[in-house]
């Protein structure tokens, strides 16, 4: 397992390279996907230390993605980040078993201090 890959899920380009950029500018070795559909497979083939994962994505709700990651005991280690535009969102991300939430636009230093503290632990 890489000490620093992180797995970004979301349908936005624009946001997966920027973040990718971003990241890989602090060291974070950083996967991105558009679709949903292969989030459990990525996770026990990629080993990330995190999942970043928009709350919509095209056809699927980001909340039942998380829970069935939650279920699912070969991954369900893996901490997950939701983030949405919705800022009333928040607590239905955490109660669908979410780790954190974040609300776009991104507060970068909360998200890179969130992966520092999920990636040192």
């Amino acid at each position: 397992m890489a000490q620093k890959r992180i797995l970004i899920i979301d349908d936005n380009q624009d946001i997966l390279t920027m973040l990718e950029k971003m990241l890989g500018l602090k060291g974070y070795d950083v996967i991105t996907h558009t679709h949903g559909e292969e989030v459990i497979d990525l996770l026990k083939t990629e080993s990330p230390r995190a999942l970043i994962m928009d709350m919509l994505l095209s056809g699927m709700d980001g909340r039942d993605l998380c829970r069935k990651i939650k279920q699912d005991e070969s991954v369900r280690h893996v901490p997950v980040i939701l983030f949405t535009a919705h800022p009333n969102a928040a607590q239905s991300c955490l109660d669908s078993g979410a780790d954190h939430f974040l609300e776009k636009p991104f507060d970068m230093k909360r998200l890179l201090g969130l992966l520092e503290e999920i990636t040192s632990a």
